[in-house]
């Protein structure tokens, strides 16, 4: 929990700027870009959280069945700070699910970079079957990934992961 607790402080600032009511959205497609880049800034928010903090992820893939986890993001913008998930799998339904908080583009996110995280399939989450290779797995065949823990190049890995639906450029 401490773990995340210190990535809490980096979440609270992230979102201090950026959430927004997103249920009172008209329906206008007109910033349609915009949003298109505000969720692509918090994809790479979570993914450079779980690249640059090995110890966290490792309590991810290590824990996923017996730890404890709390959601990132509603913690970040002071809702539901004392929710705990029991195993991360309930963690990753609530952001793909939740429905009633002022940042769904950041709870989506937070869920499908745990999902590459941990290698599972968002398509097929019901069933949790493997998709690719986990993300400590990737950085570690990385040749970069030295770099990575002497603060070089990590945006460069970072840049070439692939996030469900979603590749990062």
């Amino acid at each position: 929990m401490q773990m995340q607790n210190k990535v809490l402080n980096s979440c609270k600032e992230f979102f201090k700027n950026r959430v927004r009511d997103e249920e009172i959205d008209d329906g206008d497609d007109d910033d349609f870009d915009e949003e298109e880049e505000e969720k692509n800034e918090v994809d790479m928010f979570f993914i450079r959280i779980f690249v640059n903090n090995s110890e966290l992820r490792g309590y991810y893939e290590e824990n996923h069945e017996k730890g404890e986890f709390f959601c990132l993001v509603c913690g970040g913008i002071g809702e539901n700070l004392g929710k705990k998930f029991q195993v991360c799998i309930g963690l990753v339904q609530h952001c793909m699910s939740i429905s009633k908080t002022k940042c769904k583009t950041g709870n989506r996110a937070f869920g499908l970079v745990v999902c590459k995280v941990l290698g599972w399939d968002i398509d097929r989450l019901l069933v949790i079957l493997l998709k690719g290779e986990p993300l400590s797995r990737i950085l570690a065949n990385s040749s970069e990934s030295q770099n990575t823990l002497q603060g070089e190049g990590s945006n460069k890995n970072v840049e070439n992961l692939e996030i469900g639906p979603f590749a990062m450029l």
